[in-house]
């Protein structure tokens, strides 16, 4: 495209310069929706991990609420 558009010499403003244009206008045009798809996708990962900290706290919690148990059951046969 250069190439035709330098044989033309002062008709290069007025064909290619729009040409590129339009292409850099695509181009930008593709990149934001990208960047827009990978913002989706950043807040769905995000919902992900506080689902996932909210279950490996729950989990924490249910172990140590079963360490206490066996804790107290040791504790009454040592009583016993």
């Amino acid at each position: 495209m250069a190439n035709l558009c330098m044989a033309f010499g002062d008709c290069y403003v007025l064909t290619c310069l729009p040409l590129q244009l339009n292409s850099l206008q695509k181009e930008l045009k593709d990149r934001n929706r990208d960047i827009e798809e990978m913002r989706m996708e950043e807040q769905k990962l995000q919902g992900i991990i506080e689902s996932l900290e909210k279950f490996i706290l729950a989990l924490k919690t249910e172990i140590q609420e079963r360490a206490d148990t066996i804790q107290d059951e040791v504790r009454n046969w040592t009583i016993d």
